[in-house]
């Protein structure tokens, strides 16, 4: 699953970093961030331009803001042939069954290109796959990723071979949790955390056991089995 992204540079200097060719904006503005969320115009790369379209897709009354690419053809069997997209980001967001959050990037600290599916309304899903076995510690899916040399092929009509590539290595690393807050954008949403070990959280609860503990939680969003 991909629920956040970051994508922390304007709209000129992500144009550079690709190479496009012009931007479209669609009449929409875009706010560079540390924690994007669904539902809002962000850039996605497509025929070698920039275009800033809609995270999410209605599909029988749910927002789907991921898409399984081990049956996506089933579901956006035109759109998947027809309008396919790359999403640019600096890394992503996933947390685990405690809800601590991770920062996924690459190791060389390019951009990921999230791979993804439009419809005629520019509005897209990002496509997911089972995580790698370093992953899966932290979430059984991922997005599919590919490299700026690879989008082209992707555009192509050789894209069905590209949904079983090996994914790229990427580090990842815990964060604070107040990046679970969709609208918190501040630089500590990506930046590396210490945990405490378990042991020592113990103690700390013996300590403070009249002392109430509250937890940001996640948004819930919608993903397509």
């Amino acid at each position: 699953m991909c629920g956040r992204f970051a994508l922390n540079r304007a709209l000129g200097q992500l144009r550079a970093n690709v190479n496009a060719r012009r931007v479209n904006t669609n009449g929409q503005n875009f706010t560079p961030s540390n924690n994007i969320a669904p539902q809002r115009h962000v850039p996605v790369v497509t025929n070698n331009e920039i275009s800033l379209m809609f995270w999410g897709v209605e599909k029988n009354g749910n927002t789907l803001i991921n898409a399984r690419s081990e049956n996506v053809q089933n579901v956006f069997n035109e759109d998947i042939a027809e309008r396919r997209c790359v999403v640019p980001a600096e890394g992503y967001f996933e947390w685990d069954k405690t809800k601590q959050p991770h920062f996924f990037k690459r190791n060389n600290n390019e951009l990921l290109f999230l791979a993804a599916v439009y419809t005629k309304r520019n509005c897209f899903t990002i496509l997911t796959r089972s995580a790698s076995q370093k992953l899966n510690k932290i979430h059984e899916r991922m997005p599919i990723i590919f490299s700026l040399s690879q989008i082209a092929l992707w555009e192509s009509s050789h894209w069905r071979s590209m949904l079983d590539d090996k994914p790229p290595e990427l580090s990842f690393y815990p964060v604070s949790k107040i990046s679970l807050r969709p609208g918190y954008t501040g630089p500590e949403c990506v930046t590396e955390i210490k945990i405490k070990k378990q042991t020592d959280l113990l103690g700390f609860l013996k300590t403070q056991t009249k002392e109430k503990v509250t937890e940001v939680t996640p948004t819930i969003e919608k993903i397509m089995k």
